[in-house]
């Protein structure tokens, strides 16, 4: 009953959230529903091409594709979704809870529902983790998240089994790694750390087992099922460096500075975050977040390495004690954070990240609450601080919830608790765009190049300029010259998402007042000396809107080359090539727009039909 109620509580308290904007990446990600809902492609069409592909989440979009089908592409539709997930996982948090508490090792069998109640409720309402409930695309964290709690539910139940039903107890053993592991890994590519999980929770909480052939089974099966991967990956970096180094360009640190100063970040997500709620402050924008440069630089580093270190060290030799289950948190935690967490070259910061790795924290915690009420006498008082400390984790969320309603009070809020993050003052600058209070936005967007450090200064002079196309103002003189003297684009995000807001919204008829023409001459003559890398770097982004930037100017025929360049970077994406001819017709290069034809022909697939019927569209114009 107490569970039911929680759940409810958890609900009431996120759904004023659910009428909350999309943030950074939501809209980007969705684009293929708004393509499916306009018509211009089927539902299959919106899946990842690739279904078992390294960069593939085949089950996330497949979930927001029945969204979208349902709801009519209603925001609170696919918001309310994710709330129904965090409520199935606090679920499964909870059953998997009960049953680690039965074990012997963990000594709190006496009150494991009640502990197991404490560990969901902590979870349930933890600040921390709103911006993963509320932040659309993250379902793709929570499904793999869902399904990895799925596992190590199979996986204990059927530890629990072997000796009393050794059949029942390897089936559900294994339907944790030939079930549920893969469907954690199409969720997210976290998921692929489920038997690596599995084997923190063996360690910490189940003793050896009694039978050699079960010891071999059990250690056996985990160490091929982490090792095996583990070994691959590894080639696979050994053989392609690019797949880290080519990422890499587009950041401000290099992948030592980012292993260093993700041993602070982890310290920063478990203590200020996760157990002392309020302890750092929280938000969606974390880029302030100070880089380690070296092992003393911060001195914090070095400090946060040895302390993770000894942590390892102890929970192995401590692992046959009942110090097993309380140490196995950190180790958990620690586990679960090996690809987000590591060299990977991600953003340093996210707090969606914490989303699988802090049930480990918890079950944890539980353990430690239950031995404090076995072995002291004030168990009133912890009985009573047992019960408080959800309640705090609530009121901090519904505070946190009710910042997520509107992105006015998400950003205002976000430059209260972080003044040096520069993707604020963008955003800030954005709003106040929109508004057409461009002083004000000019007044953000010069704090963000400041705190860029210049970095972003090209990025920065074009979104001064889409400001200008929004409100219909004169530009200004010195911001045609402020793009113009940059000395080189700088291939980033931020600039892509810049230029591509100008393009779009001259395309919309917006951008009288600016001469289009002079902005397309400086844009092209800087990404013209880009030098191309791969499909993950912006260059292609960057081509492709000055490809429409240029034909919108009445420059096909330079439009043509960016156009074509973005299919070579791209040769799976043939939106590029029906683009260049678009343009190779209006120049009348009819032999041009032939071969890029007879290009498209061999690389379509048949997969999208939209461009399969452009393609025999344009044949059938040629024809003529």
């Amino acid at each position: 009953m107490l569970l039911w109620l929680l759940l409810g509580l958890t609900a009431a308290v996120y759904w004023p959230g659910l009428a909350g904007p999309l943030v950074l990446d939501d809209l980007e990600n969705l684009q293929p529903l708004i393509g499916m809902q306009e018509g211009h492609l089927d539902w299959d069409e919106v899946l990842p091409e690739g279904v078992f592909s390294i960069g593939s989440r085949p089950l996330a979009m497949l979930s927001f594709v029945a969204n979208w089908l349902t709801s009519a592409g209603e925001v609170w539709s696919l918001k309310y979704t994710n709330l129904m997930l965090h409520l199935l996982c606090g679920t499964l948090l909870f059953w998997l809870a009960g049953r680690l508490f039965a074990e012997p090792k963990a000594c709190v069998e006496a009150q494991r529902w009640w502990l197991a109640l404490l560990v969901a409720s902590l979870w349930l309402l933890s600040p921390m983790l709103v911006s993963t409930v509320l932040y659309i695309v993250q379902r793709m964290a929570q499904l793999s998240a869902l399904f990895v709690l799925a596992g190590l539910l199979c996986y204990v139940s059927g530890r629990q089994q072997l000796l009393a039903q050794r059949r029942l107890g390897m089936g559900l053993i294994i339907l944790c790694f030939a079930l549920f592991w893969p469907l954690a890994v199409l969720s997210k590519q976290n998921g692929a750390l489920l038997p690596l999980l599995a084997a923190a929770v063996e360690f910490g909480f189940f003793r050896r087992p009694a039978l050699k052939a079960d010891r071999r089974l059990i250690y056996g099966m985990l160490g091929i099922l982490i090792v095996v991967p583990a070994v691959g990956a590894a080639l696979v970096l050994s053989v392609d460096a690019t797949v880290l180094g080519g990422s890499y360009q587009a950041q401000d640190f290099s992948t030592y500075e980012r292993a260093l100063t993700q041993a602070r970040v982890l310290f920063d997500y478990c203590f200020n975050l996760l157990l002392i709620p309020g302890g750092s402050p929280l938000g969606l924008f974390h880029d302030d977040f100070q880089l380690s440069r070296g092992l003393l630089n911060p001195p914090t580093t070095i400090a946060a390495i040895v302390a993770w270190c000894a942590l390892l060290v102890l929970a192995w030799r401590l692992r046959a004690s009942p110090w097993a289950a309380m140490l196995f948190g950190p180790v958990y935690f620690l586990a679960a954070h090996l690809l987000e967490s590591t060299v990977i070259p991600l953003e340093l910061y996210f707090e969606h990240r914490n989303y699988l790795p802090s049930t480990g924290l918890f079950l944890a915690v539980g353990v430690a609450a239950g031995r404090m009420l076995q072995h002291t006498g004030l168990k009133k008082t912890l009985i009573a601080v047992v019960a408080i400390v959800p309640l705090v984790h609530g009121l901090m969320t519904v505070a946190r919830v009710v910042n997520w309603q509107s992105n006015e009070t998400l950003l205002l809020t976000s430059q209260q608790n972080h003044p040096g993050s520069a993707r604020v003052q963008t955003g800030l600058a954005g709003m106040y765009i929109e508004r057409g209070d461009l002083d004000k936005a000019f007044e953000h967007l010069d704090r963000a190049d400041v705190l860029y450090h210049g970095r972003q200064s090209y990025a920065i002079a074009l979104h001064r300029l889409s400001g200008y196309c929004t409100t219909q103002r004169p530009v200004e003189e010195a911001h045609y010259r402020a793009l113009e003297d940059q000395g080189g684009i700088t291939d980033t995000v931020y600039t892509a998402n810049a230029l591509r807001a100008l393009v779009e919204s001259a395309e919309a008829g917006g951008c009288r007042t600016i001469d289009l023409a002079r902005v397309a001459n400086a844009v092209d003559d800087d990404v013209s000396v880009l030098k191309g890398i791969g499909e993950s770097d912006r260059n292609w982004a960057l081509r492709l809107y000055t490809a429409k930037l240029l034909a919108l100017v009445g420059r096909p025929r330079k439009a043509v080359q960016h156009a074509l360049a973005v299919a070579q970077l791209k040769p799976k994406w043939l939106e590029p090539g029906l683009l260049a001819i678009d343009y190779q017709m209006r120049l009348e290069d009819w032999d041009g727009a032939r071969r890029t034809l007879a290009e498209l022909r061999k690389r379509d697939d048949g997969r999208v039909g939209l461009y399969t019927r452009l393609i025999a569209d344009y044949a059938q114009r040629l024809g003529q």
